[in-house]
């Protein structure tokens, strides 16, 4: 995946040769001095990019934070719903762009690595900088949903192809959740809400409109944010000598979530913890089951790889599974749980850059392990849970 044109023309590349036959001294000092002028360029736009991340975040989670005020809804419910498909929009973009250029491997890779990316990394950062809070209704229900969903997935790519029923399946599954969600937002009326329908209507409609003004731009800010904090890394990467296979699997892959990244890292700073982590959690439900639906739509089928089966796959499995023990503990994700969780990504960028492996190999059965480990964290998590309960 690219954010955007990379290279120059034929004309400039064929005034640089007539250049070079000519005038070999001054061409290779022009060079020298383009190739500055162009990390240079690349460093800035990398700045400017980071500086619309931090700019973008504080807004969308400022907005998002005022839109649980005036919509009666809890912190967790606005981060599950707003900023969670807000911040997704990058991967829905990307996706479906994949799937109807016939380049079903990026758009599958897109959405499981997204997932992947988001729990074990941005969830981990979130913990490292401060410990996030987990509500109940986390681990009551959207917890265990996210997971239930991951198995769907997994479960509806078994045949080695996404068609029109499986994205009608996944899309049905979006409406429904999102209707669970809006009845729970109703049921969580409060006297402070009873006190805010007393306001003169003029106060609330521009509350609102500041509100939406606040949310649009923060999400604006966050998606062109991205595409240049990327596309300024790429070409700095690509002077250091770094290869085009490690560009993708890192700087490229992860950039689609740097959206998730900042909005999850500021709101745990400016004490929104709850929605942080329900921007985490939402995402990936909003990935899964409606990104992914519509670019099946879109695209008409989805072919599935082998290897997304054997490899992805068990791993995005894992890391769902792995949050649910972590939340357990203290109704928090703390920095030694967010610390696990950025180790646990770095070992799997690791593992994914000595990849391919043999059928059978070591390296082949490590998702598999990691996802053994993460289900019986998990089983033996809730017996300690219930077991406590009962003394």
């Amino acid at each position: 995946m690219t954010f955007g044109p990379r290279g120059h023309d034929k004309g400039a590349r064929l005034q640089r040769a007539v250049s070079v036959t000519i005038f070999p001294n001054s061409a290779r000092g022009n060079r020298r001095s383009g190739e500055v002028f162009e990390v240079g360029s690349a460093i800035l736009v990398t700045i400017a990019g980071l500086f619309l991340l931090i700019a973008g975040a504080e807004l969308l989670v400022r907005g998002a934070s005022r839109a649980a005020e005036l919509l009666r809804a809890p912190s967790m419910i606005v981060g599950l719903t707003l900023v969670a498909w807000g911040t997704s929009a990058p991967e829905l973009a990307v996706s479906v762009r994949a799937s109807v250029a016939e380049q079903p491997a990026v758009a599958l890779a897109n959405v499981i690595g997204s997932n992947i990316f988001n729990v074990l990394f941005v969830l981990g950062l979130g913990a490292l900088i401060v410990p996030l809070a987990v509500h109940r209704g986390f681990i009551k229900a959207d917890i265990p949903v996210l997971l239930a969903v991951s198995l769907l997935a997994w479960f509806l790519m078994l045949n080695g192809a996404l068609g029109t029923v499986e994205a009608a399946i996944l899309l049905i599954g979006i409406v429904t959740y999102t209707y669970v969600l809006i009845l729970r937002a109703r049921r969580t009326r409060t006297i402070d809400d009873l006190i805010r329908e007393k306001k003169p209507e003029p106060v609330i409609a521009a509350a609102v409109t500041v509100t939406a003004v606040s949310i649009a731009a923060g999400l604006a800010a966050l998606v062109f944010g991205a595409r240049w904090f990327v596309d300024g890394a790429v070409e700095i990467a690509m002077w250091a000598g770094v290869s085009e296979r490690v560009i993708g699997l890192s700087l490229v892959a992860a950039g689609t979530s740097l959206p998730e990244a900042a909005a999850t890292v500021v709101a745990g700073v400016r004490g929104e913890r709850e929605l942080a982590v329900g921007n985490v959690i939402g995402s990936n439900l909003f990935n899964l089951l409606a990104i992914l639906g519509v670019t099946v739509a879109a695209g008409g089928g989805l072919a599935v790889d082998s290897r997304v089966l054997t490899a992805e796959l068990p791993v995005m499995v894992g890391a769902a599974a792995l949050v649910f023990p972590l939340a357990l503990s203290g109704l928090r994700i703390g920095r030694v749980e967010g610390a696990v969780l950025v180790a646990l990504f770095a070992g799997y960028l690791a593992w994914l850059l000595a990849g391919p492996y043999a059928p059978g190999s070591a390296g082949a059965w490590l998702p598999w392990l990691f996802l053994a480990g993460s289900v019986l964290f998990a089983v033996g998590s809730v017996i300690h849970g219930i077991a406590r309960r009962k003394q």
